[in-house]
């Protein structure tokens, strides 16, 4: 089990790597972006991507 100073240092390695985050409960969110990986004192959350059509 990866601890939130482990993924931090994922994050802010470079070059980045992307990587995946596996819940407990089994659900997994690729972070493919450190910039869309965001660590709190108690929490992280992924920014998703939206695959649907660019508006720009």
């Amino acid at each position: 089990m990866l601890t939130a100073d482990d993924i931090r240092d994922r994050v802010r390695s470079r070059p980045f790597r992307p990587l995946r985050i596996v819940t407990s409960s089994g659900e997994a969110y690729d972070g493919l972006h450190p910039d869309l990986i965001m660590m709190g004192q108690h929490d992280i959350t992924v920014g998703l991507l939206d695959s649907g059509p660019s508006t720009y």
